[in-house]
């Protein structure tokens, strides 16, 4: 279970570094990805590997776990390794979440485009919580007051259900390569008709995924700057 929990975190900052590269420095990082892969499946390795060998150098491999709970014991203080893990992931995201909107709003606005990047900076706030899992931070809020646990479980309960509305439903790309993928296995007799509606626009399917419509403002940015 930390294993897996930490990998979970461990995909979450890379979520977030891929976010920062791609929106602040704009990098492509696709060719990357065997990177992330080796630090998201190994790190957690690692740590794990080293609560074993503090448990084991202490009071015996039993120690490891609670007696009482199917996790990690907290008499031992291990759960500190997992607690200062899962903070410095959340700090890292938060930061990023903030220089992300940040850049997404310090665009010079004109005319109308004002109101898109506020559209814009909220969506991506909305968005992009739960794929980095901020809400984690409610958890280690929960000891102080009862109110943080049931906001925690909330939120963390419908985190993949978050993700996968935000960033599969609503994402146009998506539902047309699945409408194709259907097309495949069960031809339509409507092909005429379903291909006429396709090649139709629909503006607020353009609005859906808010990394098109930063890039689409980036570029209004760059052809509205006097040439030097």
């Amino acid at each position: 279970m930390q294993y897996f929990l930490m990998a979970a975190f461990c995909w979450m900052l890379v979520e977030g570094i891929y976010l920062y590269l791609f929106v602040v420095k704009v990098y492509n990082i696709n060719t990357k990805m065997h990177m992330y892969h080796v630090m998201s499946w190994g790190l957690p390795l690692v740590m794990v590997a080293i609560s074993l060998c503090i448990a084991a150098g202490k009071e015996g491999i039993k120690s490891y776990t609670s007696d009482k709970l199917c996790w990690m014991s907290s008499e031992n203080n291990l759960i500190w390794i997992f607690v200062t893990f899962v903070i410095t992931i959340e700090v890292i995201n938060l930061v990023i979440l903030v220089r992300v909107i940040k850049e997404m709003t310090s665009m010079q606005p004109t005319g109308d485009k004002q109101s898109q990047q506020i559209r814009i900076g909220i969506r991506a706030c909305v968005v992009m919580i739960p794929l980095l899992g901020v809400t984690w931070l409610f958890g280690l809020l929960s000891p102080l007051h009862k109110a943080f646990s049931y906001i925690f479980n909330i939120l963390n309960s419908t985190q993949g259900f978050l993700i996968f509305v935000l960033h599969c439903l609503r994402n146009s790309q998506i539902r047309e390569r699945f409408k194709r993928k259907v097309n495949t296995i069960v031809p339509s007799t409507n092909s005429g008709n379903s291909t006429k509606k396709s090649s139709q626009i629909n503006p607020s399917d353009v609005g859906d995924m808010w990394v098109a419509e930063l890039q689409s403002c980036n570029e209004f940015e760059l052809n509205e700057k006097p040439s030097t």
